[in-house]
Parts: C-alpha cells; sequence; structure tokens
C-alpha cells in the first residue's frame, strides 16, 4: 500500500513548461513532461504529476501567468545572438525550454492556462497505471477541501498566479503604458466566477506592469535584459485600483479575495503595502510571500544592504515583514533557490533552509522589541511553509532537487532542529512561550500550515 500523500507547496510552476509546448507530445502533459529550463541545473523536470505523487505532495499552489515580454527584449547592443539561432527569441526559447511566439494578450493566455490545468486533471492514457487512481482537484470551500484531504486519490490544487500583466488584456510595451484599468477590473471580476478561482496572486514580476514596481531580480543576464524601466516605482493609482478589487473591499468587484502576494514587489511598494494592511485593514487581511528567503534585515528599507551569509537580493524579505505576515497570520514559503536561500558560504543545505527560518524568527522578535509593539509568541512557527518555485528558473538546492526530496528534508529538518542552539533560545525569547517542540515545527512546515491556511481562508468566506 503507498504511504499517504501529506506535503505542501505554497509556489510550483506545473504549468509553465507544458503549457504552450504542446506540438511536442512529452511536453503538452502536466502528468509526464520531462524536461525544463536549460538554466536549472539538470534540466530534468521537477514537478510534473508523476514527482508530486511520488513524493507524497498533497496540496500544490500552481504558479499561472505566462511569462512577461520583457524576456524577449534584448537591451545591450553589443550582444549578439549565437549563430546556431536565427533570432533573439530561438536563444530564449532554448534557455527557458518555452514558446514565447504566441504572447499577445496576457489576460487571454491566463484563462486558456486555467482552462488547460483543469483539463489535465485526470492523467493520460500512456501515463504507467500506477498513478491512474490519481485526481487533481481544485476545492473552492472547506467542505470540498476537507474533503479532498481524506482522499487519498486527491492531490488537491489551489492556483495562484505569478505577476499582475496577466490581469492585461494585450501586451505591455516599456515605450508606452496605456492601462485599461476598467477592463483589468472587470477581468478580476472574471476570475472571480471562474471555476479555477486563485486564491492569491504575486502582484509584480521581473518587469515593471503599470501597477506597481518591481523589485531587481535578474542578476544572471542583467548585462543582457534590461529591468530598470519602473524597477523601484511605488504602487500606482491605478494598483490600488486593482488591488482594492483583488480583495474583495470595492463592491463592484465581488466578496472573494483573492490575496496579494508581496514577493517581486519594490521596496517602496512593499512599504505601502504592508502600510495598508496594518493600519487601514488592521490584519484583517492574510499577507503572503509565496517564494522568500531572509535578507538579515531587519526593516524594509535595509534590504538593499548585504546581511552575510544571508543572500543579497532585493526580493528577499526583511525581519518586519515576518512580523506583519505573522500579526495578518499569513505565510512565508520558503524559496529552494540556492543562490537566492543563502551565500556561498557551504553548509548543508537543510541547515540554509533552518538558518534562514530561524534567523527570521529571531528578527521578528527583535523588531518587535525595538518598535514596542506586541512580542510574536509561538504561533510564529504557524507561518512558514514550503515555497520551492520548483520549475521556475532556478537552480534548486543539492540536496533538494525535487518533491521526491520532500521525506528526506523531513528527517533532516528535524535532526537540525535538535541540534541547533538558536532554536532552543528561541522558546525563551518568545512572549508566554510554550515547549514546541521540534517535531512539531517541521511537521508545520512540511504541511500543516498550509492547510490551517486554507481551511481560515475558505471559513472567511462562509462568514
Amino acid at each position: 500500500m503507498n504511504k499517504p500523500l501529506k506535503y505542501a507547496d505554497l509556489h510550483v510552476h506545473l504549468t509553465l513548461k507544458p503549457f504552450l509546448n504542446t506540438t511536442n507530445n512529452n511536453y503538452s502533459s502536466i502528468w509526464k513532461y520531462t524536461k525544463t529550463s536549460y538554466l536549472a541545473r539538470s534540466g530534468k523536470a521537477r514537478t510534473n504529476m508523476q514527482n508530486i505523487i511520488d513524493g507524497r505532495v498533497k496540496v500544490i499552489f500552481p504558479s499561472l501567468g505566462y511569462i512577461e515580454k520583457g524576456w524577449q527584449v534584448i537591451h545591450n547592443p553589443g550582444f549578439k545572438v549565437p549563430a546556431i539561432f536565427r533570432n533573439v527569441g530561438d536563444l530564449i526559447i532554448f534557455l527557458l525550454n518555452v514558446n514565447m511566439a504566441n504572447i499577445d494578450n496576457y489576460f487571454d493566455l491566463l484563462i486558456r492556462e486555467m482552462n488547460y490545468l483543469m483539463q489535465q486533471r485526470r492523467p493520460p492514457m500512456d501515463v504507467s497505471p500506477k498513478y491512474k487512481s490519481y485526481e487533481l482537484v481544485f476545492p473552492l470551500n472547506e467542505s470540498d477541501f476537507d474533503e479532498a484531504m481524506e482522499d487519498n486519490n486527491k492531490i488537491i490544487a489551489l492556483p495562484s498566479i505569478e505577476g499582475a500583466h496577466a490581469l492585461i488584456s494585450g501586451i505591455l510595451s516599456t515605450e508606452r503604458f496605456n492601462i485599461d484599468v476598467d477592463q483589468v477590473l472587470q477581468n478580476v471580476v472574471s476570475l472571480k466566477n471562474h471555476a479555477l478561482r486563485p486564491l492569491f496572486i504575486t502582484f509584480t514580476h521581473h518587469f515593471y506592469n503599470g501597477l506597481a514596481g518591481h523589485a531587481h531580480s535578474i542578476y544572471k543576464f542583467e548585462r543582457v535584459l534590461d529591468q530598470q524601466f519602473g524597477m523601484g516605482n511605488p504602487i500606482s493609482p491605478e494598483g490600488w485600483r486593482v488591488i482594492r478589487c483583488l480583495l474583495g473591499l470595492d463592491d463592484a468587484c465581488g466578496s472573494w479575495p483573492i490575496l496579494v502576494d508581496t514577493k517581486h514587489f519594490s521596496l517602496a511598494a512593499r512599504r505601502q503595502y504592508y502600510d495598508f494592511v496594518s493600519r487601514e485593514l488592521d490584519y484583517s487581511i492574510p499577507i503572503i510571500n509565496s517564494h522568500a528567503a531572509y535578507s538579515g534585515s531587519l526593516t524594509i528599507e535595509n534590504v538593499v544592504y548585504n546581511y552575510y551569509p544571508f543572500s543579497h537580493y532585493q526580493t528577499n524579505i526583511s525581519a518586519e515583514e515576518v512580523y506583519h505576515i505573522w500579526r495578518s497570520k499569513g505565510l512565508v514559503g520558503i524559496n529552494f533557490d540556492q543562490k537566492v536561500l543563502w551565500s556561498d558560504l557551504d553548509i548543508p543545505d537543510v541547515n540554509k533552509i533552518m538558518e534562514n527560518i530561524v534567523s527570521m524568527v529571531q528578527g521578528a522578535i527583535e523588531y518587535a522589541r525595538l518598535n514596542g509593539l506586541p512580542m510574536p509568541d509561538e504561533t510564529i512557527w504557524d507561518v512558514f511553509c514550503i515555497g520551492s518555485d520548483f520549475d521556475g528558473f532556478i537552480n534548486p538546492l543539492d540536496d533538494y532537487t525535487s518533491p521526491l526530496d520532500f521525506e528526506k528534508l523531513e528527517g533532516d529538518l528535524l535532526s537540525a532542529l535538535k541540534n541547533s542552539n538558536q532554536f532552543k533560545n528561541l522558546s525563551i525569547n518568545l512572549h508566554n512561550a510554550k515547549n514546541i517542540s521540534e517535531a512539531v515545527v517541521v511537521q508545520k512546515f512540511m504541511h500543516e500550515n498550509v492547510e490551517q491556511f486554507v481551511r481560515r481562508y475558505f471559513s472567511s468566506l462562509a462568514l
């Protein structure tokens, strides 16, 4: 008998490669596609459904929304496409293993991708018989979620969107930004009425979308690809209208909230959004950072500085953000990109994950103490979960390259926490601390925090 499915991942790219690669039968199904981008070291797919099932993953958040046209625009006049490629488009297709030729309307592509995912809920005929009994399901309420949790043949998918460019009918040009915000709001309402209602949206991605500024995130190709336009901008007036519509704060947009994921926000946009949720909404809306790593900084503004051995990426979060996410009963997904998660210091991969989590908790305690705020208690361990970013454009940790390694991670993390003096000392510093065991923290991280978050979310809809 197969072991029960149990793990959860807040951020995976289940459809990014097979969608729009339907001319090749090995790419066209989420159940069996085998290749990922050239940029990911092994070139092997990590989150096809077979790996998800064999890795005992129960709950996934497929990240939808096709990549931006900015990836196709070369801004270095000295850069020459290698002779084996006809043009820049062919080079990008090779590097990313995606077909960008059909990108002409972001929102239309998003709806097509959502419909494609729904059509993939059952395995195709040519998949091994061991997977035939499994089904991908998309619960829209707590009852459906709980029912699916009890059925070991059901994998729960709760879609998210990466980048609010996906809400725009058309494509964006860096020379002209004439966003029809009323059309964007209509598109949000359409999403809320779709059978695959997204649970959250990463509001910005790698290039400017006219709604909010993005953070610097492309380091490997920054001499070729230009992120500068709009980078660092605050949330625009149009962006605030879209955010309020997403969150269900505008009566015309329906009450179903599509939560905002702060990953990739510029520092200015992050300051605005955290202030908005904490001061205007009194933490009534959960904040998500779906695939995060710790910057080492106590405050948002100081993320620009280098806090070795934490990685110096502007998309990495501060202790202040962890604190606000805890107060809002949100989630921080831990990214499995080795360069984003840690510096070049050579320590075991499990320690990189553990140090990020434990240091975020310690930082949130220190931030609260310095600012005279309510102190975190043991519920801060309810914040952290896996947000692997598998099959995105990442270089995964050597020891945990796919869901197949989650069971190993579970055991490794338990051993690492038991040997961590920093973890032991944290229980002393937490307000009204109760003794919380290493085993409890590990189970929360591996799956329980996501399960409880989803139940809270669906319960709030029923009020």
